[in-house]
């Protein structure tokens, strides 16, 4: 919450507002820029490091069920609550969906994708057994390497804007 109240502050300098959308987003008049900022972003963060604890610790099944479960109500409660006083508020603070709650995030958008992760993180514990090799070893590969995936997308990203975009084009080029 604190993210998003923070972020209509304007600081009156370049810099100070630079560090501010580190911890908050960023906000411009022309539209938003994409990031991920840290106080929006922090509970999950916090979220990720209990659980992985968790798991690493509890090798039950039917513990790591119960617990994905009970977190998988709390953030589908999260985006209903959030939708209701989205409806009441019109506030972004609060939008579930990704067009106008992703960046900077909204209550609502962390609770929908946490719960649609839940769920995944759900169905793949019940059907363990029955995934087949070939893609259990795709998403075992995948998950083991998704620091490398990530740096790989970030360049690939990064290689696009670059041959995209210019000083006289900033918003790049249109590829029709």
């Amino acid at each position: 919450i604190a993210g998003n109240i923070l972020i209509n502050l304007d600081l009156n300098s370049y810099q100070l507002n630079t560090i501010k959308g580190l911890f908050t987003g960023h906000l411009f008049s022309d539209g938003q820029l994409h990031s991920f900022p840290v106080l929006q972003y922090f509970p999950i963060f916090i979220l990720g490091i209990f659980l992985g604890k968790f798991l690493f610790y509890n090798k039950d099944k039917k513990v790591r069920i119960r617990l994905s479960v009970i977190f998988f109500f709390i953030s589908t409660l999260v985006t209903f609550i959030s939708a209701i006083l989205f409806k009441l508020t019109a506030s972004n603070l609060f939008y579930p969906l990704p067009n106008e709650g992703r960046f900077p995030p909204s209550i609502g958008f962390i609770g929908l994708s946490l719960s649609i992760t839940f769920i995944a993180y759900i169905i793949i514990l019940l059907l363990d057994k029955n995934l087949f090799n070939v893609p259990k070893k795709i998403l075992i590969f995948f998950g083991s390497h998704a620091a490398e995936y990530f740096l790989l997308h970030l360049l690939a990203l990064f290689t696009l804007k670059y041959f995209t975009t210019a000083a006289t084009n900033p918003n790049g080029i249109r590829l029709e």
